[in-house]
């Protein structure tokens, strides 16, 4: 049986890997993800969270606040990736993202981060230069958005794991996506529907194409290092982390027992599901660095290009079908 809500009703909201609290403020009939299809939509508020972050959802995503969806709520924080660190669920899901940091920075990312009322500053660092910092809000398109939750169901809840290596892999579909832009900033006139205005503007003239490029090379380089020191720490389900350790264990006997797990290249063995995974968590990452608001307006600009460049091509670069774990995986994983 359908659940029918209430303007006013306080409610859990589903999004990404977990439930936030929330209070539904209006209801209306907007067009579905499927184009075309009407549905009943939410503005829900997050509760703690600044109005920024209101926005329309389905009913689908909602959960009555009841103790059946509160136990849900807390097994969903539990089985969140990174270390087994436990934090309240009271976070919001595009700041906290999916995942957190070593030890307790996991819980300061979850409950501490940049978005939200209980933020911490760098040591050394005045409150008033940390409120003071570039806010990151990256809006993720729907579409991945569901990408996001079957993702999480099929590790937490369905003892699946991601085929590695992957095809493509992060380094190749960087590549790719580089590819891609650069062809748009030498032949704008082949997307003129592209939201990247920057694209637009510096193929005008050689000279700007050529800064663009050198732009992108940087931010795709930066992103790929990023994936690539983040993802063991920040990235993973609990469930993934023994095929983590069998990955590098296999790329240590590669380098004849001698490899550094500093040379480990994550990026050239996991794929599109991780890397997502990833853009989910830059904007608590973010809040943790010292990036001035320029240099974030540019990143987000480019991660936002990204993204639709991965919806575009959802089919082929992430699996239609994760692999069901042995028995004796989902041992290693309970261990």
């Amino acid at each position: 049986m359908s659940q029918t809500w209430s303007v006013g009703e306080r409610v859990l909201c589903f999004h990404g890997p977990l439930l936030y609290e929330a209070k539904l403020l209006k209801a209306m009939e907007r067009e579905s993800s499927v184009k075309g299809v009407m549905e009943m939509q939410y503005w829900v508020h997050y509760k703690g969270w600044k109005q920024s972050w209101d926005e329309y959802v389905p009913g689908s995503r909602l959960f009555k606040l009841n103790e059946e969806s509160l136990a849900k709520q807390k097994g969903l924080v539990d089985a969140a990736p990174g270390p087994s660190t436990k934090a309240s669920g009271s976070s919001h899901p595009i700041a906290s993202g999916s995942g957190g940091g070593r030890n307790k920075g996991r819980e300061e990312m979850i409950s501490g981060s940049s978005h939200g009322p209980r933020k911490r500053a760098r040591e050394g660092e005045s409150e008033g230069d940390y409120m003071r910092r570039p806010e990151v809000k990256i809006p993720i398109p729907e579409v991945l958005k569901v990408q996001l939750v079957d993702d999480w169901e099929a590790v937490t809840k369905n003892n699946q794991i991601v085929i590695l290596p992957r095809t493509p892999t992060v380094a190749e579909l960087i590549q790719q996506y580089k590819a891609y832009a650069i062809d748009r900033i030498h032949n704008p006139s082949a997307n003129p529907s592209s939201s990247s205005h920057r694209y637009h503007v510096s193929s005008s003239r050689r000279a700007d194409a050529t800064k663009s490029i050198a732009i992108l090379t940087e931010v795709l380089s930066g992103l790929q290092l990023y994936f690539d020191r983040s993802l063991g720490a920040n990235l993973l389900y609990r469930f993934e982390r023994p095929q983590y350790v069998e990955q590098r264990r296999q790329h240590q006997e590669a380098a004849g027992g001698s490899g550094s797990g500093e040379l480990f290249e994550a990026s050239k063995i996991y794929g599109a599901e991780h890397l997502l995974r990833l853009f989910v968590n830059l904007p608590s990452f973010i809040a943790h660095t010292s990036m001035d608001a320029e240099s974030v307006s540019l990143l987000r600009e480019h991660i936002v290009d990204f993204m639709k460049y991965m919806v575009k091509e959802q089919k082929r670069i992430f699996m239609p079908e994760y692999e069901l774990a042995t028995a004796t995986y989902i041992n290693q994983s309970r261990a």
